[in-house]
């Protein structure tokens, strides 16, 4: 059986200019909140990326101190890479380093620049951090870029205390 709606009855649904409109407010939204996002999204990912550098500097501390022998933190600019190492052997003799960790960085997070606290040590773009079996470290700060172009996260590294400090700077 076939059933008809009476004509001049009241139907209900949206109209296409109701759903353009709704449309319409939706894709404003969407334009005023994605760049917000990916702002803070980028943000998080250098702060996420100093936070490791940090915990990277007090692995090579604890290895230091455990094995009583200098740990090293290496920092290559050209090749955006972080690593620590500690040298293998017993008494006076000592081998090669052996790597303990290695960091793998986001490829939206740059290495911008280190600077020892002593500029004796700085020699090109691969930078080396010695951490001693006394808890002591080479002073250092490193600067962490995003894809945003102003601002950059950097990070200080106590010599003393070992204790990494980060704060927001603009580039």
């Amino acid at each position: 059986m076939l059933t008809t709606l009476p004509t001049g009855s009241n139907r209900r649904g949206f109209t296409l200019v109701e759903l353009t409109i709704v449309l319409f407010i939706m894709a404003v939204a969407m334009a005023v909140a994605v760049p917000s996002f990916l702002r803070s999204y980028n943000a998080s990912l250098v702060g996420a990326t100093s936070r490791n550098f940090s915990t990277l500097c007090q692995l090579a501390r604890i290895q230091a101190i455990t094995h009583q022998r200098p740990a090293f933190l290496h920092l290559d600019i050209d090749g955006q890479k972080i690593w620590v190492s500690q040298t293998q052997g017993a008494g006076d003799v000592e081998m090669a380093e052996e790597t303990v960790k290695v960091f793998e960085m986001s490829e939206r997070v740059a290495l911008v620049s280190a600077e020892f606290a002593d500029e004796a040590l700085a020699v090109s773009n691969d930078y080396r951090v010695a951490f001693y079996p006394n808890g002591t470290c080479d002073g250092l700060t490193v600067v962490f870029r995003g894809v945003e172009p102003k601002t950059g996260v950097a990070t200080t590294l106590d010599p003393v205390t070992t204790r990494a400090i980060s704060y927001e700077v603009k580039l």
